[in-house]
């Protein structure tokens, strides 16, 4: 199934390309030039910020370096980028932990994904108000946009209570269950479980500042959506800036099976730019500077996981022989 998202993906890239004008789309990034090493440094700031909350999650006694909270994120994010389902990658930030860190450390992302689901339930929110802005912009977009923003978190929502008052779901013990099975290290349910409560029914204030962090991540990819058009030399309002940053969130929910959306943001970005009036071509482009930024960030993804500490799989003590000595 992933494989074939991501192959018919790759066929609606070249369609679209071919639609709007492969000459008119390397010129366009060919005029870019160097000027394209402001999205990665964007992304990165963004990603940093985002990098926090998983640190903040933790215990303080288990905690990671704040630098091997940051290494972690960007792994994950590269790796979110070429695998389907958009948070497979969040595994990968495990490896920054001991084994006996796990529950904790599963308990940290699973919250610190709820948050960000909530942050981008809200950029999308942002996106749909502003085609009320937009001329001509089709009432059923935004109402779309509202409803999808909507569903996303009354989803948290309902997943935080049922974490909090209620007992675990039983076919999620069950598949914890299995997978403990067959990889060495999966922690049992019951320390994940306890953790969890323990984040979710703690002080607010660490959540609130968790979400304050994802928020302003998000703004900064409103920023490089600002940024890409202007390098492309695109007379883009605030209005479409957050319209354009909305569509991949909403796709992410809509087209989870296609590894980064490929040729699904495409095509969507090239309509949702038509309907703002700044054309197809626009839409296609911002999408390909920001490939553009995530092909220069594959690399350090690779470099972190290959360089990254190795840690201990358990904490047990040294031994110490006691057995008695015999007189020489």
């Amino acid at each position: 199934m992933q494989v074939l998202g991501g192959v018919t993906g790759v066929l609606v890239l070249a369609l679209v390309v071919r639609h709007v004008g492969w000459r008119q789309v390397t010129e366009a990034l060919g005029r870019v030039g160097f000027g394209l090493l402001w999205m990665p440094l964007i992304y990165g700031v963004a990603n940093v910020l985002m990098a926090l909350p998983f640190h903040l999650f933790l215990p303080r006694e288990k905690r990671p370096p704040v630098a091997g909270a940051i290494c972690s994120r960007l792994t994950a994010a590269g790796l979110n980028a070429i695998l389907p389902f958009a948070a497979l990658g969040e595994a990968s930030r495990l490896l920054w932990l001991n084994r006996t860190q796990w529950p904790e450390g599963i308990a940290a992302m699973v919250v610190d994904r709820m948050l960000f689901l909530v942050a981008s339930a809200l950029a999308v929110s942002a996106g749909a108000a502003a085609l009320l802005f937009v001329p001509g912009a089709p009432s059923w977009l935004a109402a779309g946009g509202i409803s999808l923003a909507t569903v996303v978190l009354v989803g948290v929502a309902v997943v935080g209570f049922l974490i909090v008052r209620r007992p675990p779901i039983a076919w999620a013990r069950a598949m914890l269950a299995r997978i403990r099975g067959k990889v060495a290290g999966v922690p049992a349910p019951e320390p994940v479980d306890e953790a969890l409560r323990k984040l979710l029914a703690g002080p607010k204030r660490q959540l609130w500042l968790a979400l304050a962090l994802h928020v302003t991540g998000r703004a900064l990819i409103t920023l490089e959506v600002y940024v890409a058009c202007r390098l492309l030399g695109v007379s883009a309002g605030l209005p479409d800036v957050l319209v354009l940053t909305a569509v991949p969130l909403a796709l992410s929910v809509l087209a989870a099976a296609v590894p980064s959306q490929i040729g699904v943001q495409e095509g969507a970005q090239a309509a949702v730019a038509a309907i703002l009036g700044l054309g197809a071509t626009a839409g296609v482009l911002v999408v390909l500077l920001q490939r553009a930024r995530q092909i220069l960030y594959l690399p350090i993804t690779f470099v972190l996981l290959a360089t990254r500490p190795h840690r201990a799989p358990t904490s047990a003590p040294p031994h110490i022989d006691v057995a008695p000595q015999l007189p020489s």
